[in-house]
Parts: C-alpha cells; structure tokens; sequence
C-alpha cells in the first residue's frame, strides 16, 4: 500500500515535469522544491539531465525575475495538485455517499420486503384461522342438528312403541274381558243345568 502511495506521487512528479518542458519560461530555471509528503530527494533539472552543461551569465535583475517566476510557477502547480486533489477527494466523498445512498435505499427496500411478507404470513394465518373457526362453526351446528334429528327420530320411535304397547294393551284387556264373559258364561251355563238337573229331580220325587 505505501509502494503503490510513492508510485503515484512519482508519476504526479513526472507529471510536472513534464508540465515544465513544454513551457517555453522553464527552459533555462531550476526545477527545485519537493511535493508534499513526497519521501525522495528533490527533482532538478540537473537531476533529471535538463540542464544545460554551458552555463550563461545572467544578471542580478534576471536571476530575481526567474526565481519569481519559479515561485510561481510552483505555487500556481501546488495549487493546481490541491485543486487536483481537493477535487479528487470532494469525487471519493460524492461517490461514498452515492453508495451509502444506495445501500440505504437497498436497506428499505429490504425492511419494506420484509414487512410486506410478514403482512402476507399475518393475513394468510387471519384467512386461515377465520375459515378454521368457520368450519367448526359448521361442524359444531351440523352435529346439533345431527343430534337433534337423533333425539327427535328416537322420540318418535318411543311414541310409536308406547302406542303399539298401548295398543297391544287394550287389545289384552278385550281379550281378557271375552275371556272372563265366556268363563261366566259357561258358568252360568253350568249353574243353570244343574238348576234345572235338581229342579228335575225334585219334581220327579214328588
């Protein structure tokens, strides 16, 4: 991770320095200074083989103006890596946030898909429940009503046998009535032969 850091600044570096070469002022300056948080030695023109061997004489006016605009220079390429870099950062914020977004709207959807099939389970479990309770509802009252046509088919079998026993009642009692008539009929029969049998008798016997 650091390597890949020193590599990054190395190409900034290498960047500017070629930013210095096409500009037409930087021909004859100094390339000096470093960037920041940049661990290597200071790239020059010297060091990096721009610099012109024949050395030329140049005045105290010149030599200021120069080194003005290479403090220039400097500061207007620190500014632009800042800008660079402030924008680079600003870019890295926007896209974290982007993605926080986005995960926060997968996250509601999420919780929103969640409740949803929670609702589904919740209802279908009410359907299930209410058609359950609606069909022991129908079983209670089809066994009452079972019940009750039990119960009203057994008392209508108890008055049919009451009345075939009351029936079958009077029917013994007539029977038994013809039979007593006959029995004194017969007894009557009997007492009035014998009547007559001794009522024979004594008339003979006079």
């Amino acid at each position: 991770m650091r390597q890949t850091g020193k590599s990054q600044r190395f190409a900034s570096m290498t960047s500017k320095a070629n930013t210095l070469m096409n500009n037409p002022f930087a021909a004859s300056i100094k390339l000096a200074g470093t960037v920041n948080n940049f661990n290597g030695p200071a790239m020059t023109l010297t060091t990096t083989g721009l610099r012109s061997k024949d050395k030329k004489v140049i005045s105290e006016k010149q030599r200021k103006d120069r080194e003005r605009r290479r403090r220039k220079m400097i500061v207007d390429q620190m500014k632009t890596y800042q800008d660079m870099e402030t924008k680079r950062r600003s870019d890295q914020v926007l896209e974290r946030m982007k993605r926080q977004a986005k995960q926060e709207e997968e996250l509601d959807y999420e919780k929103w898909r969640t409740e949803q099939c929670k609702n589904i389970i919740v209802d279908n479990r009410k359907l299930r429940d209410a058609r359950y309770e609606k069909r022991r509802e129908i079983d209670v009252q089809t066994a009452a009503w079972r019940e009750e046509e039990k119960l009203k088919e057994m008392k209508q079998q108890t008055v049919r046998e009451l009345q075939t026993l009351k029936e079958r009642d009077d029917e013994m009692r007539i029977f038994a009535k013809q039979a007593q008539r006959e029995r004194r009929n017969e007894y009557g029969a009997v007492l009035f032969d014998a009547i007559f049998e001794i009522a024979n008798e004594a008339y003979i016997h006079q």
